[in-house]
């Protein structure tokens, strides 16, 4: 139960964040089920955390894919659910509309009060925080960047809730300590905003790196299909 309410905050902060995400570049955001739907000017078009019935599914997928057919083209289509009741019937609806099955939610969640910081980290290693509609970080070595991260706050039941976004460290730097850094830095200042938790999904080869600032694995919760948008736009002529 613990694990799912953990889950719940992180998919509330991925409807958040996505939306600002879409909003910032002049896109489209509605609410639909209990979820959020998000468009970009890039055309990528995100489904996140709908609450759909069983009896609804149907319904449901046809309403967001005609809604989708005023803002083609579109680049890729993803739909996520922590629905686990919902997700067989909603799985064979979307299968039927050309989505593939794709990856599940694999979901970590860091207790900010149990943060490990002051790894090591390169010489001439820094961390540059650049805020404007998010936190973001660039990790500079020798004032060149090579690596990147956001920190995104939603609040939730009156309480801000951190989410860490686009860690990415450049292919040639890694295994070196500059994620660790940023995932310091995120976890600081998501400490001093006044968060208690910071959620992410993680993949297999970052997990090591959350862990060792103090994330804890939650495990796979949820799924999510993905249509690309050339084959939408071949259903849909």
């Amino acid at each position: 139960m613990i694990i799912r309410a953990a889950a719940e905050l992180g998919a509330a902060n991925h409807q958040s964040f996505f939306a600002a995400r879409a909003e910032a570049a002049g896109g489209m955001v509605q609410h639909r089920y209990g979820g959020t739907v998000a468009v970009t000017p890039n055309g990528e078009a995100m489904v996140l955390f709908p609450t759909v019935p069983v009896d609804a599914a149907a319904e449901c997928v046809a309403e967001q894919l005609a809604l989708f057919e005023r803002h083609r083209p579109l680049s890729e289509i993803g739909w996520w659910s922590l629905d686990a009741a919902g997700l067989p019937a909603l799985g064979a609806v979307l299968a039927e509309r050309g989505f593939d099955w794709g990856w599940r939610p694999n979901w970590m969640m860091l207790d900010v009060a149990r943060l490990v910081v002051d790894h090591a980290r390169p010489a001439g290693l820094t961390v540059v925080e650049l805020k404007d509609r998010w936190w973001r970080y660039e990790a500079r070595l020798d004032d060149v960047t090579v690596g990147r991260a956001i920190l995104h706050l939603c609040e939730v039941d009156g309480e801000p809730v951190g989410g860490l976004y686009d860690m990415e460290v450049d292919a040639g730097q890694r295994r070196r300590g500059i994620g660790t850094a940023l995932a310091e830095a995120v976890g600081e200042r998501a400490r001093d905003l006044g968060c208690r938790s910071v959620l992410l999904n993680a993949t297999g080869p970052g997990e090591p790196v959350y862990r060792r600032v103090g994330f804890d694995k939650l495990g796979e919760q949820g799924q999510t299909w993905w249509l690309p948008g050339d084959r939408f736009d071949q259903r849909v002529g």
